[in-house]
């Protein structure tokens, strides 16, 4: 059919390309990993493709149909840091109190706070410690003999 392309005609520029080294030719491909080939998906770490500078170079690694990819680069940036342990603003405790402190809140419509699930109510009920208790509690009596 008309409309379909040469598939030979497309491959014959690279098979020139690849003629051209000399037999056993060979030359490291790393820099791929940082300017990629413009036949490549996803630019190179860089977030550039490589250019055709004419070099034996680019022509092995970019032009050179080759048996498998380059190996992936090492990444160049520590890994990120351990998760960080989850934080909020506390700020509604003072008008919905946690349960088990104190003092209720200042809301007088809903003083204490409810264990709705959520991270924040954990962070701020569990980990942050209670404000200032009032005058502390009397002591228990002494157990009876």
């Amino acid at each position: 059919g008309r409309g379909t392309p040469c598939l030979v005609c497309m491959a014959l520029p690279i098979l020139a390309a690849a003629a051209a080294l000399p037999a056993g030719y060979a030359c490291n491909c790393g820099w791929t990993a940082t300017y990629a080939c413009p036949s490549a998906d996803m630019p190179g770490t860089s977030g550039r493709y490589a250019w055709d500078d004419g070099s034996q170079c680019y022509t092995y690694c970019c032009l050179t149909p080759s048996p498998s990819p380059p190996p992936p680069p090492a990444p160049s940036r520590p890994p990120f840091p351990p998760w960080l342990p989850y934080q909020c603003s506390c700020d509604w405790t003072a008008e919905h109190a946690c349960p088990g402190w104190d003092s209720p809140g200042s809301s007088w419509l809903k003083p204490w706070a409810d264990d709705d699930g959520t991270k924040c109510f954990e962070y701020c009920c569990s980990t942050m410690p209670a404000p200032p208790p009032s005058p502390p509690p009397p002591p228990p009596p002494p157990p009876a003999p």
